[in-house]
């Protein structure tokens, strides 16, 4: 199962306001990325209702970047001392 955190959570400073939203995406064999959009502010809009449209927005894109990843061996990347 992956793990998503939230990286990013900013309002910008000018019109017109939008969410600035990021997720660090860590796939079961530890890769990760990072990925991001910006969400239009809405009149009642907390932080919970914007991180979630903004998952929303990103989710199919975010399956498909875990996918690519959790098929690459473990091994890639780790150092190599032949015996």
């Amino acid at each position: 199962m992956a793990k998503i955190v939230i990286s990013k959570l900013q309002l910008s400073a000018e019109e017109p306001i939008v969410y600035s939203i990021g997720f660090t995406v860590t796939a079961s064999n530890g890769r990760s990325f990072y990925i991001d959009t910006n969400i239009s502010l809405i009149s009642g809009m907390d932080d919970d209702v914007a991180v979630s449209a903004a998952y929303t927005a990103l989710e199919s894109e975010i399956n498909s970047k875990l996918v690519e990843l959790e098929a690459k061996s473990i091994l890639l990347g780790t150092e190599y001392t032949p015996e």
